[in-house]
């Protein structure tokens, strides 16, 4: 998460603990698995591109309807963002990108 000196460590830890849920339960309904997880960053392994693609609409999805502390909602960067009485954003924004392994390693002789 990008540093923010307006972001209390309260409001952090709140904040995270929200994010951690919704990503930590679609991760393990959408036949995720956790492999690594930093302070905000996951790496979430998906035996099928399909439901990598599925996991990461749900959590935009689903991080829309989260209960965000109303802390967050007031600043510019966590508040409501609404185009043709469609919200588009609320609270933490969040991106995802996926990487596809074709499941093949490289031959590992040291002499090539």
């Amino acid at each position: 998460m990008r540093s923010n000196p307006n972001i209390k460590p309260a409001l952090l830890d709140s904040i995270l603990t929200t994010f951690r849920k919704v990503v930590e339960a679609l991760a393990r309904s959408n036949r995720g698995h956790i492999s690594r997880c930093f302070d905000c960053h996951y790496d979430i392994a998906f035996q099928q591109a399909y439901d990598a693609v599925n996991f990461a609409v749900k959590v935009q999805g689903s991080l829309l309807d989260a209960d965000w502390p109303e802390e967050l909602l007031a600043m510019p960067q966590g508040a409501a963002v609404t185009i043709q009485s469609r919200t588009i954003f609320k609270g933490l924004r969040v991106r995802a990108g996926l990487h596809v392994f074709d499941g093949a390693f490289p031959k590992l002789d040291p002499l090539l």
